[in-house]
């Protein structure tokens, strides 16, 4: 089984997820267990580390918008709004 810690980043402002993006190269996580007890008084979890996906390959199919590095220990999450289409209600 995985073991997962899930953390929320946002920014101050709204931002688009791209520009976020750039927010997140260089960040390193690290995670300890304070519940424990010794010199010193906390156990090292883990690190996760952010990297970036990799650019797009040529050809007709490219990966998705928000397509995570594989190698990554940090994903970021957000919605390609601009291929959600909306309808209008019509009128009655």
């Amino acid at each position: 089984m995985a073991s997962f810690i899930i953390i929320r980043l946002h920014s101050v402002v709204p931002v688009n997820g791209m520009d976020f993006q750039a927010y997140l190269d260089g960040l390193t996580i690290t995670a300890f267990d304070l519940r424990t007890e010794g010199d010193p008084p906390e156990a090292l979890i883990g690190t996760a580390e952010y990297l970036a996906p990799p650019p797009p390959a040529p050809g007709p199919f490219p990966p998705p918008i928000g397509t995570p590095n594989p190698n990554t220990g940090i994903v970021q999450h957000f919605a390609d709004l601009a291929s959600i289409v909306h309808e209008s209600p019509s009128a009655c």
